[in-house]
């Protein structure tokens, strides 16, 4: 077809204005009838792909905008920002507040998602932030006030403390200023065991008297080690912990693990290294 186009060119440009009469008129009408033919089908083909441009305005389009929507004003807002701003005050949506005004979220710069309270040992389903108004994608959240929602958090599109290592846990109560309590910003972030420290010290080797894991629990806490993933386990589950309300019971220490780093984090006091640490 292209050969046939550039031939039937050449023979139009070649004669110039059609004459009457003579082969080279009866060739030239025959060059200008196809020439006319591929017009004719050059713009079917236009307006079939205009055709489907405008069914793509209509569905695909506002599938972006959706996608737009998630990414963007769904994103989630810096905690100090929401507060010093104004746009919301502590207590306005799930803020865990036991003791009142004596939390940290009002020096978080960061927009990480933090767990509801310590009622759940997981942080699945379990995190949320703030984010804009404009947000249509609140997953189970609710409406704050015109400038703010709060959502719950996923995984997949969002940062939570949780997935922070330890030594980077460390470094972040020391710019916080919460080294005052240093396992208050913890115990909001991270999961927590069902476990004590003491039952599963010996998989680490820490400790002098340390009890035997059983082979379940060994295998437990290999593929928690392998996954890399960090977990709180608290020297005491007992009286007020385990949810009741606290994570940690008395004395309200614990040891923050991922892989085979792990710190100690007193209740009172700086937190030191015990055994695999990066600072």
């Amino acid at each position: 077809a292209q050969a046939i186009l550039a031939q039937d060119f050449r023979v139009l440009n070649r004669v110039g204005p059609i004459a009457r009469g003579g082969g080279t008129h009866r060739r030239a009408m025959a060059a200008r009838g196809r020439l006319s033919a591929f017009a004719a089908a050059a713009w079917l083909m236009f307006e079939a792909v205009a055709a489907d441009l405008a069914g793509l305005e209509t569905t695909s389009l506002v599938q972006a905008a959706v996608r737009g929507d998630a990414g963007g004003a769904c994103s989630c807002l810096s905690w100090k920002r929401v507060y010093a701003s104004a746009m919301a005050r502590l207590g306005d949506a799930r803020e865990h507040l036991p003791h009142g005004d004596y939390a940290p979220y009002k020096d978080l710069t960061d927009n990480y998602c933090l767990k509801f309270n310590y009622s759940k040992h997981t942080v699945a389903d379990f995190t949320w932030c703030y984010v804009s108004s404009e947000c249509g994608v609140l997953r189970g959240g609710a409406p704050v006030n015109s400038a703010v929602s709060w959502k719950l958090c996923g995984s997949e599109q969002d940062t939570l403390f949780a997935s922070l290592p330890p030594g980077k846990m460390v470094r972040l109560i020391e710019k916080t200023g919460w080294m005052k309590d240093p396992t208050l910003i913890p115990v909001m972030s991270y999961p927590y065991a069902t476990e004590t420290w003491e039952e599963v010290a010996a998989f680490y080797g820490i400790g002098k008297q340390q009890k035997r894991l059983s082979p379940q629990l060994h295998e437990q806490m290999k593929k928690l080690h392998d996954s890399g993933e960090p977990m709180v386990f608290c020297d005491s589950l007992s009286q007020y912990g385990n949810g009741n309300p606290d994570a940690c019971g008395p004395p309200g220490s614990l040891k923050l693990a991922a892989g085979q780093e792990v710190w100690e984090f007193p209740h009172w006091g700086p937190p030191t290294c015990l055994t695999g640490c990066h600072t």
